[in-house]
């Protein structure tokens, strides 16, 4: 479970991307133990764009368009990895 502090990051960084007001995206992040590795564009079928800048010195990366596997569904997914839980966001 991400804490305030850490719904505030991942709200940043969403707008940043996405546009809006952090409001708008303050309760809109999940969270998971799965390794950073896999959210690193290796286990997805595609992907067209990558953003992998720190977010306040957190490990992050953006992608656009990803499909998780072939026939799925393409969204633009956010990950920050805040050490013992990733806060994961999708669209």
């Amino acid at each position: 479970m991400l804490t305030n502090e850490q719904h505030q990051v991942m709200a940043r960084f969403i707008k940043d991307n996405n546009g809006g007001d952090i409001e708008d995206y303050i309760d809109v992040s999940e969270s998971t133990t799965e390794p950073m590795e896999n959210f690193d564009g290796r286990n997805f079928a595609e992907w067209s764009d990558c953003d992998t800048d720190p977010v306040d010195g957190f490990p992050a990366f953006f992608f656009r368009d990803v499909q998780s596997a072939k026939g799925k569904r393409r969204v633009n997914l956010w990950v920050v990895d805040f050490g013992t839980v990733r806060g994961i966001y999708q669209l």
